[in-house]
């Protein structure tokens, strides 16, 4: 017969004083008491508690001894020792405590089915294992199919209950598994299918109903259910519930964006962040019908709402325009090196647009800020950009050649800079070279130098001078001169209009086509200025175009821009928006100018007015289109962060029908916002212009509100020119009024310097400008 055990003591025999039945050893005159007990009791009580027996026959002074017949085992006790004799009364109280101490001890048998035998003993012998010895002992008889339980009757009737309770429960799960079947729905729209995956509701039901099994498939959009029919019907309801309840709503990124959220690492982290705020919802892509859409789905309103608030909180979109002198650097295996690095490490992309010769950096917002400063660093100090210096007549031979040491000692001093200094072909400016930092360092010191460079000219009027100096004798003597005294002298001849002609040129060229209404200068040394005049003709490094979404230039302010610039901007937009779709509202593009006198055009996409906007405006709530504007705007200011002016007009106050007071108003405080944030940067000019008398009148009606009663505000109502224009104009007529004319005698030479009207003036044959250290 084969048993097996599954709880109890595990305890070695004890050494106890019970002895073999050897009745012809016995003496007849001894008591004894004879006790009916089963012997798997009685091994159970040796077993386990063979300590306590023992010490209870010690103290009575008896011995007891297990015999057994064919018919029933019997205990003998028996007194300690022969001739030993005890009172009735005391021989009765000592096997009665005896007894008492065996019958503590009982052994029950509960039958078991066939069927279910072995998954009785298997889960029974797993409770087990986990809990801590007890006084009883639990073992299943394969061949009688039984369980047997033996120890004290308290803790026996305990096990009993929990065998046969879990009897009761394989015999209903025999029941169940009877009744299992499968079922696979294919009706449920697969943005449900991946959030039920992702919820967990699955594993859920699955640990909690045996027999059950679940399979999502949201490729094929099938759910498999495996269990008990009767369970698989509550199952279902609860599966169905929840996706019935599901919202889904789609938002708009980025193309540049939408790819790196595509990445797993990406991907990962957004779902980590909504389940660490409580947000049920998943970020699902390739759903909507545009390809800069995402779709977001979450178990309710709430929960979409706040994963779709939460996402574009955590994304963020970066742009640089990069130079022609950046592109030699974006070829090179260190730009190579590091965009792998930041793409690597970073959750961002980097994606270099050659045509709009824009570097996008797209991705977590955290990270694009790091790797966005990260790329402009990289390129201020590995692109060598060039500038020249233009210079009067003869500067840039002067210094290139007396004072080629100075020259050389600032080459030695930025040489981290990688600064290279030489004179231009004409020799009318100075050519320099070098890294951004190194540039502005050196722009500085060859300035000092320039400044230390002392001019004059000799007007040479006496007879036969000209022929001197043309002849070869002159140049020889002029180079002898010149050695002497560490100077650069040049002839020139001049013809009798040539001064009038430079002066009016001069003047033509401080006066701008625009007409200045008003300024102000602000506290970080930025001038303000509203303008009256064609945005197209003015000259400032960049200008702001309002465009739409799909940048298609047919009208307004657009179509004038592309007009005046040339086919090569539209050309520029319309291959930005097949390559990453329309622009968002509020959001801006870069392009060239053309043949426009600027150097970029920044078109921001402003957004419309609807009469939900009034309604809100009528209840001073700030509207959606308010927060478009003031982005679009402040997009643009950084795009010109690193020029020295930019032209905005009023974006959206045209066929978009923003109310032009408000537009004034947030455009204005944009602007100043950007001043105050920014109060380093180059971008020094800044223009709202517009064409329209109504609109400058607003805007500066609104400049005039905020600054009309500080000095430093300039307004073309009190006759106060501004003092941009006012110093070009002076500047202009200051060339006639240069002071009386002044004389000195050199070689033997009258010479007379005076400025005068050279048409009423002797004709000067030649004249030598003389530079001197």
């Amino acid at each position: 017969m084969a048993k097996s055990q599954s709880q109890g003591h595990t305890l070695e025999r004890q050494n106890l004083d019970v002895k073999p039945h050897y009745p012809f050893l016995e003496d007849t005159s001894t008591k004894t008491t004879e006790i009916p007990f089963d012997p798997k009791v009685f091994e159970y009580i040796q077993m386990s508690h063979g300590h306590e027996l023992q010490t209870l026959l010690n103290e009575h002074e008896v011995h007891v001894e297990l015999s057994r017949d064919s018919q029933n085992s019997i205990i003998t006790i028996s007194p300690l020792g022969k001739g030993r004799r005890d009172s009735e009364q005391s021989w009765k109280e000592k096997t009665e405590i005896l007894e008492r101490f065996l019958h503590c001890f009982e052994k029950i048998e509960i039958p078991i089915d066939s069927e279910i035998f072995d998954e009785i003993a298997q889960r029974w012998q797993t409770y087990s294992s986990s809990r801590e010895p007890a006084n009883f002992v639990v073992s299943f008889d394969d061949h009688r199919r039984i369980a047997l339980l033996v120890g004290k009757k308290a803790c026996v009737d305990q096990e009993r209950q929990k065998l046969q309770g879990l009897i009761n429960e394989v015999k209903e799960d025999t029941e169940l598994m009877k009744s299992v079947v499968q079922v696979t729905e294919t009706n449920i729209p697969k943005p449900r299918l991946i959030l039920l995956k992702m919820s967990g509701l699955c594993e859920t039901l699955v640990h909690k109903h045996r027999h059950l099994s679940i399979s999502v498939d949201s490729d094929g959009q099938k759910l498999s259910l495996n269990g008990p029919r009767k369970l698989l019907q509550e199952v279902k309801l609860e599966v169905f519930t929840f996706t019935s309840k599901a919202v889904e709503q789609t938002t708009e990124l980025s193309i540049n964006v939408i790819n790196v959220l595509k990445r797993p690492d990406v991907s990962g982290f957004i779902q980590d962040l909504l389940r660490k705020k409580s947000i049920q919802a998943v970020v699902l892509f390739n759903q909507g019908q545009s390809s800069n859409e995402i779709q977001v789905v979450g178990v309710d309103s709430r929960n979409t709402k706040e994963a779709v608030n939460e996402l574009q909180g955590v994304v963020d979109e970066k742009s640089h325009h990069f130079t022609a002198e950046n592109a030699q650097v974006l070829g090179s295996h260190k730009w190579k090196d590091l965009q792998s690095s930041l793409t690597s490490h970073s959750k961002v992309g980097i994606m270099v647009d050659n045509h709009a010769s824009t570097i996008w950096v797209s991705g977590i917002a955290k990270d694009v800020r790091e790797s966005f400063q990260t790329v402009k660093q990289f390129l201020e100090i590995n692109t060598i950009l060039h500038d020249t210096i233009a210079t009067e007549e003869g500067f840039a031979q002067f210094i290139s050649t007396v004072w080629k040491d100075k020259i050389n000692g600032i080459k030695r001093e930025l040489s981290s800079c990688s600064i290279d200094i030489r004179a231009t072909a004409d020799c009318k400016g100075i050519e320099i070279s070098g890294t951004a930092e190194g540039l502005e360092k050196c722009q500085q010191r060859l300035h000092e130098v320039i400044n230390a460079v002392k001019k004059d000219s000799v007007p040479v009027d006496k007879p036969g001078m000209k022929k001197f100096f043309l002849s070869d004798k002159g140049p020889i003597f002029l180079k002898a001169v010149e050695d002497k005294n560490k100077c650069v002298i040049l002839t020139t001849e001049r013809n009798e209009d040539e001064a009038a002609t430079d002066l009016e040129t001069e003047e033509e060229e401080a006066w701008s086509t625009e007409e200045f209404v008003c300024s102000y200068p602000t506290k970080e040394g930025k001038t303000i200025s509203v303008m009256k005049g064609d945005i197209t003709k003015d000259r400032v490094d960049a200008i702001v175009n309002a465009a739409n979404g799909d940048l298609n230039h047919i009208g307004g302010l657009a179509a004038a821009i592309v007009r005046a610039g040339g086919k090569t901007i539209q050309d520029e937009c319309d291959d930005f928006v097949m390559r990453n779709g329309p622009l968002l509202e509020g959001h801006t593009h870069v392009t060239s100018a053309g043949m426009l006198p600027c150097k970029l055009v920044i078109h921001a996409f402003g957004p419309r007015w609807d009469s939900e906007a009034d309604r809100k405006r009528k209840v001073e709530e700030e509207t959606r289109q308010e927060r478009y504007l003031r982005c679009a705007i402040a997009s643009s200011l950084r795009e010109a962060k690193d020029l020295r002016s930019i032209a905005i007009p009023a974006v959206s106050s045209g066929v978009f029908g923003f109310p032009r007071d408000l537009c004034a108003e947030v455009i204005l405080n944009t602007v100043l916002e950007f001043c105050k944030e920014n109060p380093h940067c180059k971008l020094s000019e800044i223009h709202l212009i517009n064409n329209d008398d109504a609109t400058v009148k607003v805007f500066a009606d609104e400049l005039r509100k905020r600054f009309g009663t500080e000095r430093s505000f300039t307004d073309q109502k009190t006759s106060r020119p501004s003092t941009a224009v006012a110093g070009t104009v002076s500047k202009a007529k200051g060339m006639a009024m240069m002071g009386p004319p002044r004389s000195f005698t050199t070689q033997g030479i009258r010479i007379t310097v005076k400025s005068s009207d050279l048409a009423k003036e002797q004709v000067f044959m030649a004249k030598m400008f003389i530079l001197l250290c």
